[in-house]
């Protein structure tokens, strides 16, 4: 004799499969609300992440960060701690993300100074510093021109 779920079992079931949704659904949200938490590495106009985080990132997220809280870099770091399992186009995410980190670090003052005006994303802000290199500190022009050759196909 077949036995036919009960609608309390058949109920039941569906807001199981709705949690697991939910909870996965939870992550990638948490990874595309807080983008500036877990991705940006300086306050103000230098962001990074956003879509292409959430794109590239995010599957990656969801399987082995499930436990952290997005904020602070928190996200940030346990993907970088498990680079070795990320799929590929995360880990040139975070190899890109680690190389804007550093172009950040140095250049923040001379894009404060020189580009208040400017944007950010899409190349703008690095656009505006490379027109004007001639007033670019030395330690800017140095990280540009290594982002850069790194970026080379």
């Amino acid at each position: 004799m077949t036995r036919v779920p009960s609608a309390a079992a058949a109920a039941a079931t569906r807001r199981r499969r709705l949690a697991v949704r939910a909870g996965t659904i939870a992550v990638v949200l948490a990874i595309l609300v807080a983008p500036a938490a877990a991705w940006s590495f300086e306050p103000g106009p230098w962001r990074l992440g956003g879509g292409e985080a959430l794109r590239l990132c995010g599957a990656d997220a969801a399987r082995h960060c499930t436990g952290v809280t997005p904020g602070g870099g928190r996200l940030a770091q346990c993907l970088i701690e498990r680079r070795a399992v990320l799929e590929p186009g995360c880990r040139s995410f975070l190899d890109r993300a680690k190389s804007a980190e550093l172009t950040v670090m140095a250049c923040a003052a001379d894009a404060r100074r020189l580009c208040p005006g400017v944007a950010p994303g899409g190349g703008r802000m690095i656009a505006c510093l490379e027109g004007q290199r001639a007033s670019v500190s030395p330690a800017c022009i140095r990280t540009l021109d290594a982002a850069s050759e790194q970026l080379r196909p």
